[in-house]
C-alpha cells in the first residue's frame, strides 16, 4: 500500500485557497528512517539556535551533540506528524546545509547588546513544541525530560529569565515572537 500524504507548506495552502495556485507540485514520499527524522528534528533545533544566537562553530557542534542526546529517548518513536521545517530538512536537507554554508571565521565575534529579547522560557516553550508536536503521545516523564534538557542546553549557552542579563539573539524567531508578544 502506497502512502499518499501530501504535505502542502502554509504558502501553498494561503496560495491554492485564494485561487493564485492551481497546480501543486508534490514530492515523491521518501522512505526516511527513524533516526532520519531525529536528525532532522536535531538540525532545525540547532540551525535556529545557532543562526539567531550568532554561536561559534565549536558552540554549534556542542549544542549539536547535546540535541542529538536529548532527543535520543524519543528516537525509536514514529512521530505522528512533521513540522514544516523538519519535512523541509528531511526532504532536502535546507537547515543542515545552512550550518554547512555559515562563515564560522566571523560567527560570534560581534556580541549583540541590543535588540528585542525574550526570556529563556520562551525558547524553551518554542523549541519543545519541535519535538512535542511531532510525539504528542509522549509519557510525561519523557516530556519533562525533553523540556528540562532543552532548558539546560540554554542554560549553558548564557539564556536566563532576565531579559537584560540573558544572552542577546540576532533575532527573535517568529514562533518567540509571538510568545513575547512582539508580532
Amino acid at each position: 500500500m502506497m502512502n499518499t500524504n501530501m504535505t502542502l507548506s502554509p504558502l501553498q495552502q494561503l496560495k491554492v485557497a485564494m485561487g493564485q495556485q492551481a497546480h501543486i507540485h508534490v514530492n515523491p514520499p521518501t522512505n526516511v528512517t527513524l533516526e532520519d527524522i531525529t536528525n532532522a528534528v536535531s538540525s532545525v533545533m540547532n540551525y535556529i539556535v545557532t543562526d539567531a544566537f550568532d554561536l561559534t562553530q565549536e558552540e554549534s557542534f556542542w549544542l549539536g551533540y547535546e540535541l542529538s542526546t536529548l532527543l535520543s529517548p524519543v528516537s525509536a518513536l514514529r512521530p505522528r506528524m512533521y513540522l514544516a521545517a523538519v519535512k523541509q530538512e528531511l526532504n532536502d536537507r535546507e537547515y543542515s546545509e545552512k550550518l554547512f554554508a555559515r562563515n564560522w571565521d566571523t560567527a560570534g565575534q560581534d556580541r549583540i547588546t541590543a535588540g528585542k529579547q525574550a526570556p529563556i522560557g520562551d525558547w524553551v516553550e518554542m523549541l519543545s513544541e519541535i519535538v512535542l508536536t511531532s510525539y504528542p503521545d509522549l509519557r510525561s516523564f519523557i516530556q519533562a525530560s525533553v523540556i528540562g534538557s532543552i532548558y539546560g542546553v540554554l542554560t549553558e549557552l548564557g539564556l536566563t529569565e532576565e531579559v537584560n542579563t540573558t544572552r542577546k539573539s540576532l533575532y527573535l524567531p517568529t514562533a518567540v515572537r509571538h510568545l513575547v508578544g512582539l508580532d
